[in-house]
This record gives C-alpha cells, structure tokens and sequence, in this order.
C-alpha cells in the first residue's frame, strides 16, 4: 500500500486568512468550478473497487487558517496541480498570488518553496511516514484522540452525538483506505479487516468533550483510549493529516493521535 503526498504550509495575513476560512466553509461550489479536474470525482470502472468505496473522496485536504498559517495537503494527482491549487487559494482569500509557501520534509523541517523551482518539491510517501510513526507505537496500550475542529462522523446513517472510539478509528481507516485505492496502491484488504478488529476492541477510558463553536455542529475535544495501540496507533496518527467526518477535504474532522506512556 502507498500514496504519495505533498504537505504545504502557507503564511497568509490576517484579514485574507479570515475570507479564506468562510470560503472554504461556505464557498466550495466556488472554490471546486476552479480545480473541476481535480473535483470531478468520477467513479472507477473497478466495480470491486465501487462496491468497496463508492465515490472517491476529494484528493486535498485543507486545515484553516490558524494564527496567520494554513496548512494543504495534496495526494496523488493533485500533486501535479499545485500551481492551481494555490491560485484557487490567492483567490478565495483575495490576494492575486500566494507569495510565500513551504514543504514539510520526512523529517517535519520545512523546505521553502519558490515559483524559481529552484527548491525540489518534497514529495512524500505514505507507507515512508507510516515506518517513521510506527516505533512511537511499540507496546503502546493507550492513545490520546484530539478533535481539533468539529467531527461530524455518520454511522448507520445518524451522525455521532458522542465519540465512539470504534467508530472514529473505523472512519479513519475507511478514509485511508478509499484515499489510498483511488489515488494511490490499495492494501490487501486483509491488512485493513484486521486493523478494523482492533479498532473494535477499543475503549474509551476517559472523555474531555468540549462545546462546538456557535453555529457549527460536531464533537470536540480530548478523548483517551485503550487497546493494542501498537499497529492501530500509528496510522491513527498518519490519519491525522487527512482528517475524517463531513468537510474533511475543507477542514473539519480535524483531529491528532498520540501514544500514551
């Protein structure tokens, strides 16, 4: 299994990163009709691969702006769209160009990028990441979920009025999953049933819910669980970078997983 992943960081000013953030909550239509090649979404001619996913989800992920920073994450073939993706950005936000904007490197550093190309775009791999993650998780028992923007995860069609430790994992890996089959090299379904099983084996050992701003639904908050974290924790932790939930691609359902001592 793989997909290949860049990890943008855009420093934007203040009053542009707040027209941003409403556009990417309330102007998607928008923001889609400029990157149509990437948001069309059409659906595989693998019918195993329908059966199992259904609709691909979109190959970019946004976080909103914080303290005059957003983050993007492009996968795949958005990787070779990124001058659009970041023209689609300057506009949203009403600049006529992002003029500044970095990389992450395998080792979290940041690598400047300029429209000079002279700085390699660091291209990144899942499975890569996945290897570097897993030592934090060995003999790990526990885990610490923080929702960081509201969750809104539907199960047996109702959405969740309260974390569930089994659905949230299941959701992320189902996301993996699809994320990695339509735009990547898909695991051998075996490698997710197992993770699935573990995740039901979750349980919930200590909840600090927390109230969604006004005006927004979902789950907030801090959330510790306890399992055989040793596999399961660590693509939990990678799941982090794509979050999970409605408006994953645009922000919400962010969320961090860490190791408990």
């Amino acid at each position: 299994m793989d997909l290949n992943l860049v990890r943008l960081r855009i420093p934007l000013p203040a009053a542009p990163a707040r027209l941003l953030a409403g556009a990417l909550s309330a102007e998607r239509p928008l923001f889609e009709q400029s990157l149509s090649s990437l948001c069309s979404r059409s659906l595989s001619s693998d019918a195993e691969l329908v059966r199992r996913h259904q609709k691909p989800s979109l190959p970019f992920v946004f976080s909103l702006p914080d303290d005059g920073q957003m983050e993007c994450l492009l996968l795949g073939p958005a990787i070779a769209e990124l001058r659009r993706v970041l023209s689609a950005l300057a506009a949203r936000a009403g600049l006529a160009q992002l003029t500044s904007f970095s990389a992450y490197d395998y080792q979290g550093a940041l690598i400047e990028l300029k429209d000079d190309g002279k700085a390699e775009l660091p291209v990144l791999s899942l499975a890569a990441l996945l290897d570097l993650t897993s030592p934090r998780y060995a003999d790990c028992q526990r885990l610490r979920v923080t929702l960081l923007t509201p969750l809104r995860l539907v199960s047996d069609g109702r959405e969740l009025s309260r974390f569930i430790g089994e659905r949230f994992a299941r959701g992320v890996l189902r996301r993996i999953s699809a994320l990695m089959a339509y735009y990547g090299t898909a695991a051998a379904p075996e490698q997710f049933v197992r993770l699935a099983a573990l995740a039901g084996a979750l349980r919930l050992i200590a909840a600090r819910p927390l109230q969604a701003p006004q005006g927004q639904r979902g789950l907030l908050g801090s959330f510790d669980l306890q399992g055989s974290c040793n596999e399961l924790g660590p693509m939990l932790e990678l799941g982090g970078l794509l979050h999970v939930g409605k408006g994953a691609s645009y922000g919400m359902g962010a969320f961090r997983v860490s190791p408990l001592s």
